[in-house]
């Protein structure tokens, strides 16, 4: 049987992502080709590889068995670009896996420091869901994630903590709301709210929030992430929920007003994740070590280099 690397590349990156339209990204091909690939594949092998549905795809019992050879196999190839890549001290890439928080609180922040020192170093950042982030660091897909908690799933991979992230209730300044006396949550969630997905650990976190107060939360509006909560605040449309960062992204975060409330959302930690199965570079080390020093200094106050 003649073995077309292209259709296991393209089998790979379905069943690490979960998603055509993600391994499509990851490849530069277009969606059509990597569904085709995959039929090609399950047409040489006769048999199913994938259950797909709306919510994206799943491996069958078949390509769960082939995708435990297929994995070992393409993360060979990835440490030997890796090895090759690190073997010319003026040359590195870092690979980092991050969701949104950390990457303007945290990595952006780092980077201006990391960079006048190691200006030869290329980095590879992606955005991932917080499902996602540790599977696909488990998988060896990348140096280090970089998280919020909660996490919704378990993981044996431990969290170094960096910085706290606090969520705030945020308007226009011109939003019709008074709150010269403290509001109360149940005064919040009578007007149109917007904040991230019930599916994301953000959404969950401001889920869990409200109930525990006894309130019924219900936003009018959900997004996929914080900063496109902005639009809907800046357009007067609702009361955003949102980490802090956040009001200092976007133009006009001066027309931006945080409510004073009657109480505030508890703090959530953002994390620093190694996956320790797979070798770490000299300078990719030092890049973790000034992590830490950020987060044990809760912040930029982490000198100028190291």
């Amino acid at each position: 049987m003649d073995i077309n690397l292209e259709y296991y590349r393209a089998f790979y990156y379905v069943a690490i992502y979960q998603s055509i339209s993600r391994a499509a990204e990851e490849m530069y091909i277009s969606q059509p080709a990597v569904s085709k690939a995959i039929q090609n594949l399950e047409k040489q092998l006769s048999c199913s590889l994938f259950i797909r549905s709306s919510h994206g795809t799943k491996l069958t019992r078949d390509g769960t068995l082939l995708f435990a050879h297929v994995s070992n196999a393409f993360k060979e190839f990835e440490l030997g670009e890796h090895i090759i890549s690190r073997r010319d001290g003026y040359q590195e890439d870092i690979y980092i896996g991050t969701t949104e928080s950390p990457l303007y609180s945290v990595i952006l922040p780092i980077l201006s420091i990391f960079k006048e020192k190691f200006p030869f170093v290329r980095f590879h950042i992606n955005s991932y869901t917080s499902s996602d982030l540790i599977r696909i660091l488990d998988n060896g897909m990348i140096d280090m994630a970089f998280g919020v908690t909660p996490i919704i799933q378990e993981t044996i991979i431990p969290l170094i903590p960096l910085s706290d992230i606090s969520d705030v209730f945020f308007v226009h300044k011109d939003f019709n709301i008074d709150d010269s006396v403290p509001l109360t949550l149940q005064q919040l969630s009578s007007f149109p709210i917007v904040s991230a997905s019930p599916e994301s650990s953000a959404g969950i976190h401001i889920i869990d929030f409200f109930k525990s107060c006894g309130i019924d939360y219900s936003p009018m509006f959900t997004v996929e992430t914080s900063t496109q909560i902005l639009p809907f605040v800046t357009n007067k449309l609702a009361i955003g929920i949102a980490p802090e960062w956040v009001l200092k992204v976007g133009a006009g975060s001066e027309t931006l007003h945080i409510l004073n409330t009657e109480m505030s959302i508890p703090t959530r930690k953002m994390f620093l994740a190694i996956n320790k199965k797979y070798p770490i570079s000299p300078v990719c080390q030092k890049f973790i070590d000034l992590v830490k020093k950020f987060g044990e200094n809760g912040g930029l106050d982490c000198g100028s280099g190291g």
